[in-house]
């Protein structure tokens, strides 16, 4: 599914991985490579690719989940890269227990984070962000 033009001018070492979607079954038979954990944001490859390769302590950036300080995206105007934040119907609680607008998909993103972290208790997780959405073990 990547772009047959970004993989043909890559230089370097190429990795692959599959999710366990039935999408990639008959790919998965002949051409078998890991699998890594998805739910729809690149986070959940990317958390779950630093577990397997044996961090102990992982700090997310950006993962916010949710509009804080109203704000969509952090470089980008209002829209630019999706709904615009008047069009949030949900919420979530901040890292001050704050009420923060959030859109369905970003906490079904969230949902799937939390439910890793549970499963995986010797890793320490950190959020960065001061605006971003508490994270919780508890799934």
């Amino acid at each position: 599914m990547s772009d047959l033009e970004v993989l043909k001018a890559w230089r370097g070492k190429r990795y692959g991985s599959y999710s366990i979607s039935p999408v990639y079954a008959q790919l998965r038979q002949q051409h078998p490579r890991a699998q890594l954990n998805v739910g729809g944001s690149v986070i959940h490859p990317a958390v779950n690719l630093a577990v397997k390769m044996g961090a102990a302590r992982i700090t997310l950036f950006g993962a916010d989940f949710a509009y804080p300080m109203n704000r969509t995206h952090a470089c980008w105007n209002d829209g630019d890269l999706g709904p615009v934040v008047n069009q949030a119907r949900h919420w979530v609680l901040d890292r001050q227990g704050v009420q923060v607008r959030t859109q369905l998909d970003f906490r079904g993103y969230l949902c799937v984070v939390e439910r890793y972290i549970a499963g995986h208790l010797r890793v320490s997780f950190l959020n960065s962000g001061r605006a971003g959405v508490m994270l919780s073990r508890r799934r």
